[in-house]
C-alpha cells in the first residue's frame, strides 16, 4: 500500500535487527512436563520463555520450544528453565533431535 497508519513502525521492524527468536530446547528435569509460559534465564537474566515442549520418546530426551532475547538464540548456549518452584538447565539445540534409525523404538 502507498500510506497506511502504522507504515513507519512496519518499516522499522522489517529493515531492524529481530528482538526475539524461536529457539529448539533440550531440557535436562526430572521427568517434569513443561506446558507453556515457563520462564527461561541466561544466568539470572531473563531472557524468554517456553511456548510449548513435551518428553520425545524417540529420543529419550524432554524438549521444547521457546522464545528468547536475539542475543540469547545462540546454537549450544546454556539457559536454564523454572519449572515448579525449581530451576533445569536447558540447551539450545543446533539441529531437530531424531533418532533416524529408529533405534530408540521399541514396542
Amino acid at each position: 500500500k502507498k500510506d497506511f497508519v502504522g507504515k513507519k513502525a512496519v518499516i522499522k521492524l522489517r529493515d531492524g535487527k529481530p528482538r526475539w527468536r524461536l529457539v529448539y530446547l533440550h531440557i535436562e528435569n526430572d521427568g517434569r512436563d513443561v506446558v507453556g509460559s515457563e520462564p527461561l534465564f541466561a544466568g539470572d537474566r531473563l531472557v524468554g520463555s517456553i511456548t510449548s515442549g513435551a518428553y520425545g520418546h524417540a529420543v529419550g530426551k524432554t524438549l521444547a520450544f521457546g522464545y528468547v532475547t536475539a542475543d540469547a538464540a545462540v546454537p549450544d548456549a546454556s539457559l536454564t528453565v523454572s519449572m515448579l518452584g525449581d530451576r533445569f538447565p536447558a540447551r539450545v539445540l543446533r539441529v531437530p533431535a531424531y533418532d533416524p534409525k529408529n533405534e530408540r523404538l521399541r514396542s
